[in-house]
């Protein structure tokens, strides 16, 4: 399998491959898609039978150190020669039944805008790619001040929905995983009123009263930097260092509630904070990487609350996992990443993680 990276700063470059692609896969930033759309065409005028799915980001990842440079990658698209009858896109409605698997096993890049039930819809859509399959993606975000998250799909831009790549595992594996560095402490706090994604009453008591006294007064710009991570805990699971994360996207002083960037659904029953593990703790996680053996291309789909939790220290933390995963990387900055954890064999909707996707030939 043959692949190459490009950016709108080397466009001249997108029609000077040593093969004939016949898909990209994309990430624009928010606000570019003027840019990104003279790039697709001039890519269609070069490869006019390439299959083009993206989707927004709000900083991308490019594979040259430091990975971060947001003056010059603001639209990437990484060209594959895949087989033609080995892959199959298409767009996908989510108030419908999920697009049908074409293959008898496989895995899927599943891009997305946010949407109430995204969870359901990721179950659904794995259990119809056959044994060991595994869906994999982002969700598209945030918005900026004059753009709404979007995807991209062969020359049109959406703005509901999602895109699906079915990918035939007996020709291209995938392997992937979610990590974040934080752990659970504290009591747990039954969630006891919620209605999608706000919390009400944290133990039947009003919810923000309930966080600020464990915490203190929350501030918008520690709101805006992802600075309070919980954990949101299922029913009947025991919560330790792999379970989900979400961070607070706002509060209402008026009524004392917290909304989440994550929906609290009838599965969920309580919260409990989270704080960063040590550092010794963090290595230990970061191990796991190495022993993922990743091959082929390998995508970095990483949580804007990690880019603004690690703030001016994020291109560190990417160097380093870069030497964990023994591979350079190339990928962005979203909403949300679909994966399996760490200690999972089935894909979630992420939170606050850094997720590593590779894509590889089998031989």
């Amino acid at each position: 399998m043959k692949y190459k990276i490009v950016s709108n700063f080397d466009k001249d470059s997108m029609c000077q491959l040593d093969f004939v692609p016949t898909l990209a896969i994309a990430f624009y930033v928010n606000g570019y898609k003027d840019v990104f759309l003279e790039c697709y065409n001039h890519i269609i005028k070069c490869f006019p039978n390439i299959n083009v799915m993206g989707a927004s980001s709000e900083t991308n990842i490019f594979h040259t150190l430091p990975y971060i440079d947001t003056q010059k990658h603001n639209c990437i698209f990484v060209f594959l020669d895949l087989i033609d009858k080995f892959y199959s896109i298409s767009k996908v409605n989510m108030n419908l039944e999920s697009n049908s698997n074409p293959f008898n096993s496989a895995n899927a890049i599943f891009f997305s805008l946010p949407y109430t039930h995204i969870e359901n819809k990721i179950q659904n859509i794995e259990s119809k790619l056959g044994d060991s399959g595994n869906v994999y993606g982002v969700l598209s975000g945030p918005p900026n001040k004059n753009e709404l998250p979007s995807l991209f799909y062969n020359g049109e831009f959406l703005e509901k929905g999602g895109i699906i790549c079915h990918i035939d595992s007996s020709k291209y594996g995938m392997n992937g995983i979610s990590l974040h560095t934080f752990e659970p402490i504290g009591l747990r706090l039954e969630i006891t009123k919620a209605d999608k994604y706000t919390i009400y009453e944290l133990e039947n008591r009003l919810a923000l009263d309930v966080i600020e006294e464990i915490i203190g007064k929350i501030e918008q710009d520690e709101i805006e930097s992802f600075s309070h991570p919980f954990f949101l805990i299922g029913k009947n699971e025991n919560v330790d260092e792999y379970s989900l994360l979400s961070s607070i996207c706002k509060i209402n002083r008026k009524d004392k509630s917290i909304t989440l960037y994550r929906e609290i659904t009838d599965e969920h029953s309580a919260l409990k904070l989270a704080i960063s593990i040590s550092t010794e703790d963090e290595k230990l996680k970061l191990k796991k990487l190495e022993d993922r053996s990743f091959k082929g291309l390998l995508f970095l789909f990483a949580c804007i609350g990690v880019k603004r939790f690690y703030g001016d220290h994020e291109h560190m933390k990417l160097m380093l996992l870069s030497k964990k995963v023994k591979s350079k990387f190339v990928g962005c900055h979203v909403y949300g990443e679909i994966a399996p954890s760490i200690n999972k064999t089935y894909s979630q909707l992420q939170n606050h993680t850094f997720t590593f996707v590779s894509l590889f030939e089998i031989e």
